[in-house]
């Protein structure tokens, strides 16, 4: 469902999208946004509507209201505003000429997408004017960011798969946001995207659903040393947005912490540290819509604790890649690989885990995983792709119902 289509008001009659709902008045809405995950406003001159879809994607409400001195109290009585809600907050997303008054009556930190001359969405980064008008403080905007990636009106895709690094904020994320909010099935979604590329809130939601992992500690720039002593040494150390074993560092004592410290905390005020597990490979399972996909071991790099060593050249940089049928792989294994995955979303999930003995212990789940010819894809080869293919099939069907 193209966002246009979405947010359009111009169509007579009830939209594909409002005969799918239930929730079509005005009124409706308060009640309904307790199952609504994003909510999609056109605010026009002559009228507003707005679409709030659910955690799969399902439309639960789309109501559309005139432009006039009531809207103001319509809007209030929708409680968007997290401080006067106890409940989780949807994401809102709002265009339109009249989308900064409507944003500022929500007070609930929406974004704000601008629209050109010629009718494309451009995002918020189009124009200072715009983010002035939106902060209503008269007050000089910081410089414009890069243009964003950009959606036309035009219908020309269903479906999105990013295979570009990713991390949240950055082009992948604000690709994903625009392509969700038109309404294409998006992987990696941007819910998965914040949670992948955050290791502090990963290593909590699997310590508060006892998801076994090397024991950690969250750290904090103001008293980094809190709690270390309980690991012992080495210990491994992690920016919150490390991937790719960048950002991740090792201190093998005492002498080496304060250094290795200061390398995670240069950007951040959290870091996490871990106990050292050795092994000679890390497990990595492919998880797609909470069903193992593939099973690799990566070996760790010669003579290197990690996979990747990034200070050896280009021979001895990556260590071996075996990739094995899921039935060889241990049962334990998948299971862990696939509880942790389903914390992170429905979509598609390099899940990265060792074991000891006949233990596993997870150690994080990546977003955007590698699938490169001839390493993941040697067991399944061209079925590993359509598999993906048909995940995105089911979810559009799921929507054409």
């Amino acid at each position: 469902m193209n966002f246009r289509e979405v947010a359009s008001t111009s169509a007579p009659g009830p939209s594909p999208v409002a005969r799918r709902c239930h929730a079509r008045r005005p009124s409706d809405v308060s009640q309904a946004l307790a199952g609504t995950s994003e909510v999609c406003i056109d605010a026009g001159v002559g009228q507003l509507r707005a679409v709030g879809w659910n955690g799969a994607d399902l439309p639960v409400f789309d109501v559309t209201l005139p432009s006039d001195g009531d809207l103001r109290t319509t809007l209030l009585s929708w409680s968007l505003d997290p401080s006067r809600q106890p409940r989780a907050e949807p994401r809102v997303v709002i265009t339109g000429k009249l989308a900064p008054l409507v944003s500022e009556a929500l007070a609930c930190g929406a974004t704000v997408l601008s629209r050109a001359e010629d009718g494309t969405l451009t995002g918020t980064a189009r124009a200072d004017e715009q983010e002035r008008a939106v902060r209503g403080d008269g007050a000089e905007a910081p410089p414009a960011p890069e243009p964003p990636l950009q959606l036309t009106e035009e219908r020309y895709a269903d479906l999105l798969l990013i295979t570009d690094g990713e991390d949240h904020g950055g082009d992948a994320d604000r690709f994903a946001r625009r392509a969700e909010a038109e309404g294409l099935v998006v992987i990696d979604s941007p819910g998965s995207i914040l949670r992948c590329t955050n290791k502090v809130f990963q290593a909590e939601a699997f310590a508060r659903h006892g998801i076994p992992c090397p024991r950690t500690v969250i750290l904090h720039r103001g008293r980094p040393a809190d709690g270390l002593e309980s690991l012992g040494f080495p210990v491994v150390l992690k920016r919150p947005d490390s991937s790719f074993s960048l950002g991740v560092v090792k201190a093998n004592r005492v002498d080496e912490l304060e250094s290795r410290l200061a390398e995670v905390f240069e950007n951040s005020e959290l870091a996490i540290a871990q106990e050292f597990v050795p092994s000679a490979y890390d497990w990595r399972i492919g998880v797609l819509d909470n069903q193992p996909l593939y099973a690799c071991r990566y070996h760790m790099a010669n003579h290197h604790w990690q996979i990747i060593n990034k200070e050896a050249g280009s021979r001895g940089r990556y260590g071996k890649v075996e990739t094995l049928d899921l039935d060889a792989v241990p049962r334990g294994v998948l299971r862990c690989a696939v509880r942790s995955a389903r914390l992170m979303g429905r979509g598609l999930y390099g899940v990265d885990l060792k074991t000891v003995g006949r233990k596993s212990y997870l150690i994080e789940v990546n977003d955007n995983p590698s699938i490169d010819a001839g390493y993941e894809d040697a067991v399944l080869g061209a079925k590993l792709y359509g598999r993906i293919m048909e995940w995105f099939l089911e979810r559009l069907e799921e929507r054409a119902r």
